[in-house]
């Protein structure tokens, strides 16, 4: 898998799994699909969030919206887990554009 370093070191492989959940608008399923996986990072939980999306032209508003992706996620795992700490998130955008 590539990632950073220093990602790819703290990252416990074992524990890595795809979650169901999706996080992106429903208008938007139609060109976007994200894939969200859930694992221990130096013993704590956190979150790989692959977006792919099939656009041609660059999206200067991505970083808005990957904030708005992360944002839900947190969200999420405060509610479904019961946990008060956030958890590590490292977001990966797929771009096929120019």
């Amino acid at each position: 898998m590539h990632l950073p370093p220093h990602i790819k070191d703290s990252l416990i492989f074992e524990t890595l799994k795809m979650e169901k959940d999706s996080f992106i608008e429903p208008n938007l399923k139609e060109f976007i699909l994200d894939i969200l996986f859930s694992a221990k990072f130096d013993g704590e939980d956190g979150y790989l969030f692959l977006l792919l999306e099939h656009q041609s032209k660059p999206d200067y508003y991505m970083v808005f919206r990957l904030f708005r992706y992360m944002l839900n996620i947190v969200e999420h795992h405060m509610k479904a887990l019961k946990n008060k700490k956030f958890p590590f998130i490292y977001p990966l955008v797929f771009y096929n554009g120019i």
